[in-house]
């Protein structure tokens, strides 16, 4: 799936909602009623109008270099899995190699802008970790 497809279909999933039904009166015409607007719409319109001098969009990350908490480079990021609602999970790394890695977003540190982006940890302390191996099966799974 591509960026933009994942993207797509998570907004697509964070604005579906009931559909708008029309109330009937016996004898009366139906009037329609008007579908409510999304829960959390108003907050993300704030939230972006907001921080709009840092607003930051998924197109800023893809491609971005990323460095190990030392400052080194690890790769940069070729994708981010994006769930149902709208959160990012992991970000998939390619390091210099060519290799694709999954790292937890939450692991994932980003400044303004994406001016810079870096991992909390080292990646091969990431890779470690009791769970590595089933974001990377989870990963594998989607394609990525």
């Amino acid at each position: 799936m591509t960026p933009r497809a994942v993207l797509s279909t998570a907004l697509a999933l964070a604005f579906v909602g009931p559909p708008a039904l029309a109330q009937q009166q016996s004898g009366a015409a139906a009037t329609p009623t008007p579908m409510p607007r999304p829960d959390g719409m108003a907050e993300a319109a704030t939230a972006l109008r907001d921080a709009a001098e840092n607003a930051l969009l998924v197109r800023d990350l893809l491609g971005k270099e990323v460095a190990d908490p030392s400052g080194g480079s690890v790769g940069t990021i070729a994708n981010l899995a994006v769930i149902p609602g709208g959160r990012i999970v992991a970000a998939i790394l390619e390091t210099p190699d060519g290799t694709r890695v999954p790292v937890p977003f939450a692991a994932v540190k980003v400044a303004a802008k994406a001016s810079t982006v870096s991992l909390t940890k080292p990646l091969s302390e990431l890779q470690a970790g009791d769970a590595y191996g089933a974001l990377e099966d989870a990963a594998a799974q989607l394609g990525l």
